[in-house]
């Protein structure tokens, strides 16, 4: 008897929970994201007291955003030893947006660009060098790489 009942239950769920299959469109039903993106571009090799021209490609489902609600960039040193540089670029066209500026002294930089578009906003952020690293600009690189990635020595 319990065994019926058992295979009556698991039936019955069965019947219950087919019925709930999920909608192949679910995804069709809320609203979509626009893809928003930001390349920031800069030169392999950057020099103290010589200007530098930065550049970012801003698309949207691949295609060029030349009117953005809001943008501007941050840059700042690694081991904040100078003020961080607030700067709003200027609208090439295109979806290229370009600003210049100088580093005074060399180590590791980052970039942030706050970006506003319509109903989407994106930071991009992404690290550069100028001139030679410090000691402790390498060292900061350093700490997120685990030890088996910075040991040189390999035992076949």
């Amino acid at each position: 008897m319990n065994r019926l009942l058992s295979t009556s239950i698991l039936f019955t769920l069965f019947i219950l929970l087919s019925g709930c299959t999920l909608n192949s469109n679910v995804a069709q039903l809320y609203k979509q994201e626009p893809n928003l993106d930001a390349e920031i571009t800069l030169d392999d090799s950057i020099s103290t007291k010589e200007e530098q021209t930065i550049e970012i490609l801003l698309t949207k489902d691949g295609n060029p955003v030349d009117q953005v609600d809001n943008i501007h960039v941050e840059i700042w040193k690694q081991d904040g030893s100078i003020p961080t540089i607030h700067k709003i670029p200027d609208n090439r066209g295109n979806g290229k947006y370009q600003l210049t500026t100088s580093f005074s002294s060399e180590g590791l930089y980052f970039i942030k660009a706050h970006i506003k578009h319509q109903d989407s906003e994106i930071i991009p952020k992404q690290q550069f060098i100028v001139g030679e690293l410090s000691d402790n600009d390498l060292e900061y690189l350093q700490k997120d790489i685990p030890e088996q990635e910075r040991s040189h020595d390999h035992h076949h």
